[in-house]
């Protein structure tokens, strides 16, 4: 079995989650680790699964999603990838 990369995602809409996660998957170089529409919760999550990447939506209910990389690169390093959706 390859080494696959884990990647922790966070957007306030599931929907897309849902089907990033399944294009994420379908490569075979990732795998999605945990899935999240809450900021608080995906702070909490990159502490507990340590994933290699994190693509985290900029607007979040709890915590938003500059908040969110903010916190994490005071002690981590995980690379991010903000997303947004022009409303």
């Amino acid at each position: 079995m390859q080494n696959m990369a884990k990647v922790l995602l966070a957007d306030a809409n599931e929907e897309f989650r849902a089907l990033l996660a399944g294009a994420i998957e379908k490569t075979g170089e990732f795998t999605v680790v945990g899935s999240t529409g809450d900021g608080a919760e995906a702070l909490r999550l990159v502490e507990e699964r340590k994933p290699d990447l994190l693509i985290l939506d900029t607007v979040l209910p709890g915590m938003d999603g500059w908040a969110v990389c903010a916190k994490i690169r005071e002690t981590d390093k995980t690379p991010i990838i903000m997303l947004t959706a022009k409303g």
